[in-house]
């Protein structure tokens, strides 16, 4: 897996031979994608995915070459796919591009003007593309409106006029969250149902609380209740939410404003969230390098004793598969 950002253009066109001959489609195969640009032919491009983090970090899956009637296609016998959102990326101009979903089994075409992009994509034979299309449509609708608030509330001038623009952007807000969950109902199972349920945040209950005796307010209620509630709607079973922007944001997130920055709750946390990830592949890669990494970077005092915990109940133990003999035992002499 080859590492790529958007400021190496040069080094795109270096990182994989093109494959100039593709097999046919048979049910069962990983995908198939026929690609149609309207304005560019004879021209590399490439299919991109996300692993864990957003952009610029981004990985090479494949690549061909638009052919003199600017059609290419991806096919993948891959068994190890398993989908995500994936990225179709120009070679002469690596900021060319577009998203779309990707799922194991998935054989679409694409029609695109690169004028145009990231705009006016079409898909056929993909009815899960064309409901995120809308999606994207509305989240610009939305961001339309967000901005303009923003100018407006740089100009109010009473407190009833600042309260009054913060309530639109609130009421926008809930009925983004509303898009999404109404999406959710209407389509169980789905890629971008898992997205939008790996994306939801909590939301504290409202009102007093109050510890035990009924009368001494509760000041740690709101931390608490988010904490316990952070990972709900995110399925960790879910290979395919490694292969999108979502889960490197949020792991953070929680291990650096959540989590005590004590080894023995570190260490607690490790487990419970790797516990949550056994029996994937992706997952698990992701999760338990992640906490290895923050680890071993971490300027807290005291998180080396969490790197050595790692080490030795898991890379010891045999469950960092994706190491070499020699790349466990530096990890083994580190510790």
């Amino acid at each position: 897996m080859k590492r790529i950002t958007f400021r190496t253009q040069i080094l795109i066109a270096t990182l994989l031979i093109m494959s100039m001959a593709k097999p046919s489609f048979a049910v069962g195969d990983s995908y198939h994608i026929q690609l149609k640009m309207t304005d560019v032919k004879d021209t590399l491009v490439y299919l991109v995915h996300y692993y864990g983090k957003g952009r610029p970090t981004i990985f090479i899956t494949d690549s061909t070459k638009l052919d003199n009637n600017g059609v290419a296609v991806f096919d993948s016998k891959d068994p190890a796919f398993v989908g995500g959102i994936y990225i179709i990326l120009l070679g002469d101009k690596a900021r060319t591009n577009f998203e779309f979903l990707l799922n194991k089994g998935d054989n679409m075409s694409i029609t695109a003007t690169k004028s145009k992009l990231p705009d006016g994509v079409k898909f056929k034979n993909s009815p899960e593309n064309e409901r995120f299309e809308e999606y994207v449509d509305y989240l610009k609708g939305y961001s339309a409106i967000q901005e303009k608030l923003k100018e407006e509330i740089k100009v109010a001038t009473t407190t009833a006029d600042t309260d009054a623009i913060r309530k639109k952007s609130i009421d926008a807000s809930k009925k983004l969250t509303d898009y999404r969950r109404d999406y959710v109902k209407k389509n169980p199972g789905s890629l971008l149902s898992a997205i939008f349920n790996a994306m939801e945040t909590p939301e504290i209950p409202e009102g007093p609380h109050f510890l035990e005796d009924g009368v001494t307010k509760d000041s740690t209620f709101a931390y608490r209740y988010y904490k316990t509630h952070y990972w709900d709607g995110f399925n960790f079973k879910d290979d395919r939410l490694i292969y999108t922007p979502l889960y490197d944001p949020r792991i953070d997130e929680y291990f650096s404003k959540l989590v005590l920055p004590w080894p023995d709750s570190v260490e607690k946390e490790s487990d419970e969230l790797l516990a949550k990830t056994k029996g994937t592949k992706d997952m698990f890669h992701y999760t338990l390098w992640w906490l290895t990494r923050n680890a071993e970077n971490s300027k807290v005092m005291g998180m080396d004793e969490v790197f050595v915990y790692l080490v030795e109940n898991y890379y010891m133990k045999g469950d960092a598969f994706w190491l070499t003999n020699d790349e466990l035992s530096k990890y083994q002499e580190r510790a």
